[in-house]
């Protein structure tokens, strides 16, 4: 099902396509083999190549649909407003930002810049309501993405032309715009997909050269202060607590970075983008575990092929080997290991179609084992 699904979108209707994602719904319902307490979802991270976002959404929701986690993928290849960046300024409430040569720079009147990303991410939102409305099973769970506070600041400019991170006040003042914007959002996105639990991603990419202060400044002579412990508990714990006031899950996507645990439990789970993990990072990932949290694990690298077999070999063995029982593998999720952006439309959904494979395989073998 899953490759006959996989590069037959371009050639055909709306309403075709939404008929290709229910039959991909309905197989992965009768594929199941394996005790729900064993389940291992599969999602990915948001990025997705091309222009057409109806396309986009489709392939997203057909090859991630119930039981997985499907999300709004960032065309980021249609221009600066349809990036995750521009998709986090249009969720600010109080505050524009004016697209400029050197980046996104904060203001407090009106910005064209600003308006063509709120206008790009109310068509995708609308988009999705299209394509979830011509399934016949609405969508249990959906993902969305933002930059998260931190990374924002190291991305974001004052006037002056100095990093938000600079100024203590401005990257308050940043972080309170977007958790007072994310309701509007959100309600938005509830509109769209009417009764799904909404996981909201945020990327912290920057995360650790704010930790150790090697930001550069604007001028590009020195670097930034890294910011104290206590501010960076301070953020997550107010935005985590914003998040779950809305009725929604946060997740924190760290990337390759190894990040204090600490920093990351307020969050429902931790996405992590290593290649290769070495026993070392399987001992973090236990500790995780063990204390309750959700892992999304980088499993499919869509520049290499590797067999579903190998990819599960390659989480199963290390996951017993450090003493995590079978069923807790219910606790992690499997994502894409690179971006997809810069692969084929119908390359990047034949790797959400090797990630639902792997997923499924993993729970099989999970039962098997006890």
């Amino acid at each position: 099902m899953n490759r006959r699904v996989a590069d037959s979108y371009k050639i055909l209707d709306e309403n075709e396509r939404a008929l290709l994602a229910d039959l991909r719904a309905q197989a992965l319902e009768h594929d199941i083999n394996f005790e729900p307490k064993f389940f291992v979802q599969a999602t990915a991270l948001g990025r997705w190549p091309g222009e057409d976002a109806v396309d986009a959404v489709t392939r997203v929701r057909g090859e991630l649909g119930d039981p997985h986690l499907s999300y709004l993928p960032e065309l980021s290849q249609r221009g600066f407003q349809a990036t995750t960046l521009a998709r986090t300024i249009a969720t600010f409430e109080g505050l524009e930002a004016d697209g400029t040569s050197a980046g996104w720079r904060i203001n407090s009147g009106f910005s064209q810049e600003s308006q063509w990303a709120r206008h790009t991410f109310a068509s995708d939102i609308n988009v999705l309501a299209d394509v979830i409305g011509k399934e016949s099973a609405k969508p249990r769970e959906l993902k969305i993405q933002f930059v998260g506070p931190l990374s924002l600041s190291a991305q974001l400019y004052l006037t002056n032309g100095e990093r938000v991170l600079s100024d203590v006040g401005a990257r308050r003042d940043v972080r309170d715009s977007l958790i007072a914007g994310l309701e509007d959002q959100l309600k938005s996105l509830r509109e769209a997909a009417p009764g799904a639990k909404l996981i909201v991603q945020f990327d912290e990419l920057d995360m650790v050269s704010i930790l150790e202060g090697t930001i550069a400044t604007s001028s590009g002579y020195r670097t930034l202060r890294a910011l104290r412990p206590h501010e960076v508990h301070e953020n997550f714990d107010v935005l985590t607590q914003a998040v779950r006031q809305q009725n929604a899950q946060p997740v924190i996507n760290v990337g390759p970075q190894v990040v204090p645990v600490s920093f990351l439990q307020p969050f429902e789970a931790v996405a992590q983008s290593v290649q290769g993990y070495k026993d070392s990072d399987w001992e973090k990932i236990a500790a995780l575990v063990e204390a309750g949290q959700r892992l999304w694990l980088a499993t499919v690298n869509p520049h290499a092929k590797q067999s579903v077999r190998t990819l599960v070999d390659s989480i199963f063995g290390p996951w017993r080997r450090v003493g995590l029982p079978a069923a807790q593998l219910s606790q992690i999720s499997l994502t894409e290991s690179a971006s997809l952006e810069h692969c084929s439309p119908a390359h990047a959904t034949a790797v959400l179609a090797h990630l639902t494979e792997t997923a499924t395989a993993l729970s099989e073998t999970a039962q098997n084992s006890e």
